[in-house]
């Protein structure tokens, strides 16, 4: 039977469902689950019984011989390996990816050949818009030095240019040297700012050369 309205007695109008942005661990995941998106560790160095090497060897990933994570044969035809390359890793699944409590996304895995077009990708959706201006800002970690009213420029005037609107800032996103100077620039124009936009700011850097206590940190997120 039906009203005169026409609608069915005993059924009710449903409002449409609002769609909802994916988060950013949701992104990555359907990435990961698809195999488009690939993690990678170093393979020079490993777990595996037999490699008699020491334990406090520095590999040229960054980190220790006995912080490597790897349980397969090592590579030991690049242990004298000057630079950093591909075919010093051995592919495997990315696990380490999340948000921190203060919004913060991370992740780790491989940015050689089209992975690296995929991350870029996800970061476009999961900030909506494209960038208009890409500022690359790296090195200065070592031997970094400068007057106070040369830093305190530095620190003001890339700070402007980083909570920009559309503007993405790359830099090591380690708390040292020129990384460190943006970061403090970027936190205190966010707060003398009340901007409607969110600030973009990427680092990156080998896994390696991240503090043991900030991997150990993020592995558990």
């Amino acid at each position: 039977m039906f009203s005169n309205d026409g609608i069915s007695e005993g059924c009710a109008l449903v409002p449409p469902v609002k769609q909802t942005k994916p988060t950013w661990i949701e992104l990555v995941k359907k990435q990961v689950e698809t195999r488009k998106l690939n993690g990678a560790e170093c393979a020079i160095y490993s777990k595996k019984e037999g490699d008699n090497v020491h334990p406090d060897t520095q590999c040229i990933c960054g980190r220790l011989a006995r912080e490597h994570s790897y349980t397969g044969d090592p590579k030991i035809e690049f242990r004298s390996a000057q630079k950093w390359k591909s075919k010093l890793t051995t592919p495997k699944k990315a696990t380490h990816y999340g948000q921190l409590k203060g919004g913060a996304r991370f992740i780790r895995c491989d940015v050689e050949n089209d992975t690296f077009e995929i991350l870029v990708q996800i970061i476009v959706d999961d900030v909506v818009d494209k960038p208009k201006l890409i500022v690359s800002c790296y090195g200065g970690a070592q031997y970094f030095s400068m007057t106070d009213n040369l830093e305190r420029e530095f620190m003001n005037g890339i700070g402007q240019v980083a909570t920009t609107k559309d503007v993405w800032m790359l830099t090591t996103g380690l708390n040292s040297g020129v990384s460190n100077l943006i970061g403090q620039g970027v936190h205190r124009n966010t707060l003398l700012n009340e901007n409607t936009w969110k600030t973009i700011v990427i680092g990156m850097s080998h896994w390696g050369i991240i503090p043991k206590s900030t991997r150990e940190a993020l592995k558990q997120q």
